[in-house]
């Protein structure tokens, strides 16, 4: 089902940057719950994040996983003019 999702919907982040060789590494109960954090990417496969930690901890626990789907937003620097 992933591999579908990846072709008929390549902006979904989370299918995209699924892994296998990353999955098979986890245990079974691992598994379980990174499928859990990217439930809303396969259910709704249009979604463009596609994945949500459950819990705060799972940042770090999939950390492989979620370096590659986060969003990185460029800082910018506003400069304002002040009139005297």
């Amino acid at each position: 089902m992933i591999e579908a999702i990846k072709v008929s919907h390549p902006d979904n982040r989370a299918i995209k940057h699924f892994d296998r060789a990353y999955y098979d590494t986890l245990s079974e109960e691992d598994q379980e719950s990174l499928l859990l954090v990217m439930r809303s990417g396969i259910m709704n496969p249009d979604s463009g994040m596609g994945c949500y930690a459950i819990q705060p901890s799972d940042y770090d626990k999939y950390k492989p996983f979620f370096s590659k789907v986060r969003v990185r937003v460029p800082h910018t620097r506003r400069v304002l003019s002040v009139r005297v």
